[in-house]
């Protein structure tokens, strides 16, 4: 990674600080991941996505969640309360491996 000068800002500028990327490494164990979609305004129901993995990296894009990268070996689950009643066509996330 490319290591960025820290400006400071000028009296009165107003600081904001937004994650572009989350690592997790799994230590004596694996490394877990749990995210939650709330329930959209359009009515979408939310949904749950559980991930072990050797390691997990979230991308973020603007704050929110865009893609998902884990080396394996992979474990995980996708709960989706629309598709379990048959209200709505889904599909599980897709599983992507890191280099």
């Amino acid at each position: 990674p490319v290591e960025r000068p820290v400006e400071e800002p000028a009296a009165g500028d107003s600081v904001e600080t937004v994650l572009e990327r989350i690592v997790v490494v799994g230590g004596s164990g694996p490394a877990l991941s749990l995210y939650r979609m709330a329930p959209g305004a359009d009515g979408r129901e939310g949904s749950l996505n559980f991930m072990k993995a050797r390691r997990i990296v979230l991308h973020l894009t603007r704050g929110e969640l865009d893609s998902v990268e884990a080396d394996g070996p992979i474990e995980g689950m996708y709960l989706d309360p629309a598709a379990a009643r048959g209200g709505g066509e889904t599909e599980p996330p897709r599983e992507e491996t890191g280099a």
